[in-house]
């Protein structure tokens, strides 16, 4: 009893270190990558008419750990 208590406390160890591992090494591999999040902002007028012109605002951020040099965007 007591041994199958020791073997899942270090089961249980053993997946939470891999867990936390796994976690430092995706952060590392995105702060070398670039990663270019867009964001709609505003749109006027809202809600849009048919037949009518729209404004659309949009953010563009890099929040990779790259520079990020040609970004091509297209709205379909």
């Amino acid at each position: 009893m007591r041994q199958n208590n020791i073997l899942i406390a270090l089961l249980i160890l053993y997946l939470f270190l891999a867990f936390f591992s796994n976690l430092s090494e995706a952060k590392a591999v995105s702060e070398r990558c670039s990663r270019v999040e867009v964001s709609l902002l505003n749109q006027e007028p809202y809600p849009a008419q048919q037949d009518d012109y729209v404004t659309l605002v949009f953010k563009v951020e890099n929040v990779g750990g790259v520079e990020v040099k040609d970004v091509l965007l297209e709205l379909l």
